[in-house]
């Protein structure tokens, strides 16, 4: 067997910044401490890498302790419009062949009407693991014999992990959260349960003792507890340092207004619909423009900006929407009031006021899993009262109009960053994680 200092660490970034936003604290911890063991990230979706280039910061931390690698496996690159260009393209040849013409031209039909039903066959998953490992694997000069550990999210793609566990024989599989948010089992016949996704990893790391519950069927010892890395306070201070320069990139036209800064998420068919996603901007908006504020906009990575921009087009707001990562924002603004997510738990670490303005509706309550005491369904936010939750629009202008001033309302205001505080204990979270990397690589 390889001695350690030969292994290298194999990170897998799919589909959203907040993974890396998990992880990353935890890799710089583990190249501190073991800088002969190589790291290469793999990020594997070009909207993603995007998003990670336009935000600036991490990109750069993540550049000084590992190799970074676009390997770009979108959906449509196997998807039923590429499988039919290259079988149109085989006709063309086949002209002279009316047999295998005619063969082609039923399978371009199978491939359309029954695609649905062939990723969920062994035979299509063989395929896309064939795919996927070839291309990364001739994508850069790596040795899959030398990878000692993958990482990759819990993010339901099982599949991409089998698929480089199967290429790299003697590594080890640990998956880390997709978020800082948390699962929680409320009721057991409501809650949509999404249990078995975790069998196959060696180590399974969760944020907190709720989604441990939550995740079922693995042994209780490869389920680890390990609080969120990037709220360990030397983190913090580390990233408010490196990104020094981050206040004097944003150039507003606010005339000494206070500053709202509003956290978006896109509607979906689980949690939010479309009506009160509309809804919820346009509410904010308005109650932005009647307290005086000036509207700071973080949109999330697959939020359509065409909508929120026509909404805000329409309003005598003053307004920005940045890109930039969601601290180096909650540090410049007065107030955070955002939707269902948990970026918005970003403002305790900056000791900033923070709403939460999100409905559960009917139909969506399975989507959000958490069924409050009153019967009603919300946010894990919510429900475990980490920020303050509101619903109607009167009491958030009241609140807009009061967090400054009004005792009660700041003392109030400040009970949700004691809640977050006892919640998750982040002490060494980072230090915590990479002890658990490096001893799954001996």
């Amino acid at each position: 067997m390889q001695s350690i200092h030969k292994k290298s660490v194999l990170v897998l970034i799919g589909s959203s910044i907040g993974e890396l936003e998990w992880v990353l604290p935890a890799l710089h911890k583990f190249h501190s401490k073991y800088q002969n063991i190589k790291i290469h990230t793999f990020i594997l979706s070009q909207g993603l890498h995007n998003t990670i280039i336009q935000e600036g910061t991490y990109i750069k931390i993540l550049e000084s302790i590992s190799s970074v690698n676009i390997c770009i496996l979108e959906k449509g690159q196997l998807s039923v419009k590429n499988l039919n260009n290259r079988l149109a393209k085989n006709i063309k040849s086949t002209n002279s062949n009316r047999g295998k013409k005619y063969f082609i031209n039923l399978l371009r039909y199978l491939i359309e009407k029954y695609l649905v039903y062939l990723k969920e066959s062994a035979i299509y998953n063989f395929i896309l693991r064939l795919y996927i490992t070839r291309k990364l694997f001739n994508y850069v000069d790596l040795d899959p014999k030398e990878i000692g550990l993958i990482l990759k999210d819990n993010n339901r793609d099982t599949l991409l992990k089998n698929a480089f566990q199967k290429k790299c024989k003697h590594a080890k599989v640990v998956s880390f959260p997709h978020t800082s948010g948390t699962h929680i089992m409320v009721d057991k016949n409501s809650v949509k349960g999404i249990s078995n996704i975790i069998n196959n990893y060696d180590i399974y790391l969760v944020n907190d003792k709720y989604t441990k519950e939550f995740r079922k069927g693995k042994n209780e010892h490869d389920i680890k507890v390990v609080g969120v890395p990037r709220y360990n306070k030397d983190w913090i201070r580390f990233l408010i340092s490196y990104d020094k320069k981050a206040e004097s990139d944003f150039k507003f036209k606010r005339n000494n207004q206070s500053i709202l800064l509003f956290l978006t998420r896109p509607h979906d068919d689980n949690i939010l619909s479309e009506e009160t996603y509309s809804k919820i901007i346009i509410d904010i908006i308005n109650a932005a423009t009647e307290t005086g504020h000036y509207l700071l906009i973080k949109p999330h990575p697959r939020d359509d900006l065409s909508i929120l921009k026509s909404y805000l087009n329409r309003s005598k707001c003053s307004y920005s929407i940045s890109l930039k990562k969601t601290l180096s924002l909650v540090k410049i603004s007065d107030i955070v009031v955002g939707m269902y997510t948990s970026a918005l738990l970003d403002a305790h670490l900056m000791n900033k006021p923070v709403i939460e303005y999100y409905f559960c509706e009917m139909g969506y309550e399975k989507g959000v899993y958490y069924r409050l005491d009153n019967g009603s369904y919300g946010s894990f936010i919510e429900y475990l009262d980490l920020a303050m939750s509101i619903k109607s629009f009167t009491k958030l202008v009241s609140i807009l109009k009061n967090y400054k001033t009004n005792k009660t309302m700041i003392d109030k205001l400040s009970k949700y960053k004691t809640n977050f505080e006892n919640f998750y204990n982040t002490k060494k979270a980072d230090e915590k994680v990479a002890e658990i990397f490096y001893s799954c690589m001996k």
